[in-house]
């Protein structure tokens, strides 16, 4: 609800009444949870294959210009959701990003999203949460407002900590045996997600 709310924001703020629905299918892939030690000595390195999946996104232009006899240039903002990833352990990551095009020609352009995500699975005694999105692809317009698109993916959740406070996770993420072999207090946790996605982009005036 908190992104939903904040991409309506920037839908009202920015002037330019255009925006984009891109829905990408994602084949299947594996994300990775590194463990490491106090002295950030890797300890393990969780792997889990995840099915294939689908993301929906709303982008709304916030700027365009361009250079004369040469390329276009388009500023989005927008907003991901991912449907859960099955696998092991069922996960899905929500973003918010700036999306950058650069319009080679009339038909194909280079795209470039940074942004920040959040991690939503059924483990809530996972201490992950928030992490970075960088994503590269290639746009053909195949009508005025038509897109197909294809990109590289790569989510990496900003590393955490384990402390006193916090307890010892259960399965599945780290095994229900770790608390016995392993003292959690002062080893660093991460997460790692890269996808391939092959997006149809339709294009609409807002108003």
């Amino acid at each position: 609800m908190r992104y939903l709310l904040i991409i309506l924001t920037i839908s009202s703020v920015f002037p330019i009444s255009f925006s984009r629905i891109s829905t990408t299918f994602d084949p299947p892939g594996e994300f990775t949870v590194p463990l490491y030690d106090e002295n950030n000595q890797l300890i393990h390195n969780y792997k889990f294959d995840t099915k294939a999946g689908i993301n929906i996104a709303y982008e709304h232009m916030i700027t365009r210009g361009g250079i004369v006899d040469g390329i276009d240039l388009y500023l989005f903002g927008g907003g991901e959701f991912m449907v859960g990833r099955r696998s092991d352990v069922n996960i899905s990551l929500h973003a918010l990003y700036l999306k950058p095009l650069i319009g080679l020609t009339d038909k194909l352009m280079l795209n470039c999203s940074v942004g920040l995500t959040a991690l939503n699975t059924e483990q809530k005694d996972f201490i992950l949460d928030m992490g970075s999105l960088l994503t590269m692809g290639i746009e053909y317009a195949v009508t005025e407002n038509l897109s197909l698109a294809i990109t590289k993916s790569y989510y990496n959740l900003f590393e955490k900590t384990y402390s006193a406070s916090y307890s010892v996770p259960s399965s599945p993420f780290l095994g229900s045996n770790i608390g016995e072999t392993i003292d959690l207090e002062s080893t660093t946790l991460d997460m790692k997600y890269e996808k391939i996605g092959f997006s149809v982009i339709y294009g609409f005036k807002t108003n």
